[in-house]
């Protein structure tokens, strides 16, 4: 068990302990009121907000070449527009910087250049939806290994 699972256990342990034992408890047998539903329902609503390392540890979670958590393409590309649509807004430029990027870090596979050759140069034919989920996981690929939208490196 981890530092973060077992520090959230302790603090989780005072508030049932709070309400447990608290001066406004309905019954002086703490024995007895621990069994009562309305103890329970009480301690429902005291407010607690699980810690983010405890979830971390909770979660199985990837994390990117600077030891973020890893973005994802959900994340980075709201679904209220198709992927079409989000590969079309994204330059030729970006693209480009995209490829020269993973080429340089050795992480640019055959299958990444055959779906950049559908962007670059600029194409002007309907993109197979199947390119387009291909490109935006590879626009995110490049994310995680440390690409920057605005040119900035990670980290």
């Amino acid at each position: 068990v981890g530092s973060a699972t077992l520090n959230e256990a302790v603090t989780l342990a005072q508030l049932v302990l709070k309400v447990l034992t608290g001066p406004d408890r309905l019954v002086v047998n703490i024995t007895e009121w621990a069994k009562r539903e309305s103890a329970w329902t009480r301690l429902k609503v005291v407010e607690h907000r699980l810690s983010d390392a405890f979830i971390l540890e909770c979660l199985p979670v990837r994390l990117n070449s600077a030891g973020e958590v890893a973005i994802t393409v959900p994340a980075r590309f709201p679904a209220d527009m198709s992927e079409r649509a989000h590969v079309q807004d994204v330059e030729s430029s970006t693209w480009l910087s995209i490829q020269r990027f993973l080429a340089s870090n050795s992480r640019l596979t055959g299958p990444d250049a055959r779906l950049l050759k559908e962007v670059l140069p600029t194409a002007t034919r309907m993109l197979d939806m199947d390119v387009a989920r291909g490109l935006l996981r590879l626009y995110v690929k490049a994310l995680n290994d440390g690409w920057r939208e605005n040119g900035a490196p990670l980290g």
